[in-house]
């Protein structure tokens, strides 16, 4: 009886793991500008950014694919993690039309790309080459979870993009 609970239990860590690969995978292919950025937002699409706020490429996620990279994006905070599991409850990003995925509400758009905003307060608005050279130059090769203001920023250090999730903590993008 034991071995069926532990075997049906990894089966289970399995496909969750094998899922938020997937997802995280299909994040990361997202066409990028090099100044600008991916955000995840509250209706469930993952949008990749030019630094004047067109959508450049995005993709739709589903609640449980949502689910599945939450202790990704929000980078290990239980505070942040609890947020983001309230905000994406029954969000589907496949009910987004295209003409929306494409221009999203102001609502939608992560503080930096709304009207109003000041880099005054923003910590990723510092130069981001600076922070890299700094990672390097200390031979830090994991990025995942620096902070960033652009792609490149994060490319530059051996990551994939540069990413905003949702409004918990507004200013603030991180690399994956």
């Amino acid at each position: 009886m034991r071995t069926g609970i532990l075997a049906l239990t990894m089966a289970t860590l399995s496909i969750a793991t094998s899922l938020k690969e997937e997802t995280l995978s299909h994040i990361r292919q997202l066409q990028l500008d090099p100044e600008g950025f991916v955000h995840a937002a509250d209706d469930g699409v993952v949008r990749s950014f030019r630094p004047d706020a067109q959508v450049v490429d995005y993709i739709k996620l589903n609640e449980t694919q949502l689910m599945s990279v939450i202790p990704d994006l929000a980078f290990h905070d239980a505070d942040f993690q609890a947020h983001l599991v309230e905000v994406w409850t029954d969000v589907d990003g496949n009910d987004v039309d295209d003409e929306q995925a494409l221009h999203p509400s102001e609502e939608l758009l992560p503080p930096r790309l709304r009207a109003g905003y000041s880099a005054v307060d923003d910590p990723a608005a510092a130069s981001p080459s600076v922070a890299a050279r700094a990672a390097l130059e200390k031979k830090t090769l994991f990025c995942a979870g620096r902070l960033c203001s652009t792609s490149y920023a994060c490319q530059y250090m051996r990551c994939s993009l540069c990413i905003a999730v949702d409004m918990y903590i507004p200013t603030v993008m991180r690399c994956i």
